[in-house]
């Protein structure tokens, strides 16, 4: 018998939510190596709501991965 994969808690009942605009350009501007503090100068917001945007984004693409990975586990066909 094989063993059932163990259901990804994004497919219990939270719907998966895109990035924001602003979710989006923190991350790109992380990418370029800025801080924090940079990024937030650069945008004229608080350091704090930089950190806290750079790391909900994060956890919704971690949520995204776990979805995609549960997927395949139990056989859907994903085309990209």
């Amino acid at each position: 018998m094989q063993k059932k994969p163990k259901l990804p808690s994004t497919l219990k009942g939270n719907l998966p939510v895109a990035l924001t605009e602003r979710e989006k350009q923190i991350l790109r501007l992380k990418k370029g190596n800025l801080s924090d503090y940079e990024i937030a100068r650069k945008l004229k917001v608080d350091a704090g709501n930089v950190t806290r945007s750079r790391k909900k984004a994060l956890q919704k693409i971690d949520r995204a991965q776990a979805d995609l990975e549960f997927a395949l586990q139990v056989g859907v066909n994903i085309k990209l």
